[in-house]
């Protein structure tokens, strides 16, 4: 790949990071409360022609986690500005062995197809599609390979309406499904002359959103833990200054193919970090999460076990669009890590069970 193909890469990157909630009205509210009950339609997890404002940014988002084995992520994504119109993919494979591999690509705008109606993407090399829980992952770019199967344990699920308004008028918001909240993955990724299989729990969520690439999100925490039994899912969003810094709140816990409860009334705590020179940022080592809804209570600690992968996306860059951006952009950076969750889940009879998870946790810092 060439250096501006690369840049252009990074640079649609920074983009896909917003992972939001509905906004509170009675609809919302009712399936915050009822989530067994919340039906997603297949045309509202398809990516769109139509243009929602200034900026259009529309993205799938998927995580394989094999226990003691390999870790996947990866993410198609369409961004249309005033200034361009551009689509991009990229992957983080984690080998059992300890090696990463991070992987972009831009596709050509007239190589990409997608139905309307449902999820379904290609761009002639790389092909995602599903539907009814079950979908499919197939192809590769810059030496990958993968041919991943994704069978959902829950429907998929919105947070309230799905829609959250960043602004009175509407014109900045976001749409977000969890298109695959928690399946069982199988199927192999070949990297680097590498094949391994795959064993695990997958991930799929959608977003479209309208909202100006200047106005990250300064902080967010994405947890995603499992056992064999058990889906525990935390998404936790500072929104830019431009919308008061307000933070948006999920928590989400499934238990066998069925959800126990979602809410946003949680509270976590930072309770140490890991700093490291080579490094921008700190980041955290220890949370500590509390949870209170539909009278369950869940308590206990992540502690990171492995580090996975750093992206600083600034440092990446040339050093010229290094310059020149960061006098008009904040420079983001991605961790992303695997770890382990110790603690309680006590029910609503007063049954308190132990709960011992482990998997991805990714957090983005903006400065």
């Amino acid at each position: 790949m060439n250096t501006s193909a690369q840049t252009l890469g990074l640079l649609l990157l920074l983009s896909g990071f917003f992972r939001l909630q509905a906004e509170a009205d009675p609809r919302a509210e009712y399936n915050w409360d009822h989530p067994n009950e919340v039906i997603v339609l297949p045309r509202e997890m398809a990516f769109t022609s139509g243009n929602i404002g200034a900026t259009k940014n529309e993205s799938i988002y998927l995580w394989v986690y094999s226990p003691g084995g390999v870790v996947f992520l990866f993410s198609f994504f369409h961004v249309d500005t005033l200034l361009f119109d551009r689509w991009g993919m990229y992957a983080l494979v984690a080998d059992p062995e300890g090696n990463v591999y991070w992987i972009t690509d831009t596709p050509q705008p007239r190589s990409i197809w997608y139905a309307d109606d449902y999820l379904s993407i290609t761009d002639g090399e790389m092909f995602f599609s599903g539907r009814g829980g079950r979908y499919r992952l197939t192809g590769g770019f810059e030496g990958l390979s993968c041919d991943i199967s994704l069978e959902s344990r829950l429907p998929a699920w919105k947070p309230g309406t799905g829609r959250l308004d960043y602004t009175q008028d509407g014109s900045s918001f976001q749409f977000r499904v969890l298109v695959v909240p928690w399946a069982r993955a199988s199927g192999t990724i070949e990297v680097d002359g590498k094949r391994f299989s795959i064993n695990g729990h997958g991930y799929v969520s959608k977003t479209r959103f309208s909202n100006p690439l200047t106005r990250f999100a300064p902080y967010i925490h994405s947890l995603k833990l499992y056992d064999d039994d058990t889906f525990l899912y935390m998404l936790d969003v500072t929104l830019n200054e431009a919308y008061d810094n307000r933070v948006v709140p999920m928590l989400v816990l499934a238990h066998k193919n069925r959800w126990l409860f979602t809410t946003r009334n949680y509270a976590y705590t930072v309770e140490s970090y890991a700093e490291d020179d080579e490094l921008p940022y700190p980041y955290p080592k220890t949370i500590r999460v509390v949870a209170e809804d539909k009278g369950y209570r869940l308590e206990g600690v992540y502690r990171e076990s492995r580090r996975l992968n750093v992206t600083d996306v600034f440092a990446e860059l040339p050093q010229l669009v290094r310059n020149m951006l960061d006098m008009i952009l904040s420079r983001p950076v991605f961790f992303r890590a695997i770890g382990a969750f110790s603690g309680t889940l006590t029910y609503p009879d007063g049954t308190i069970r132990r709960l011992e998870l482990d998997g991805p946790y990714e957090y983005t810092v903006v400065r």
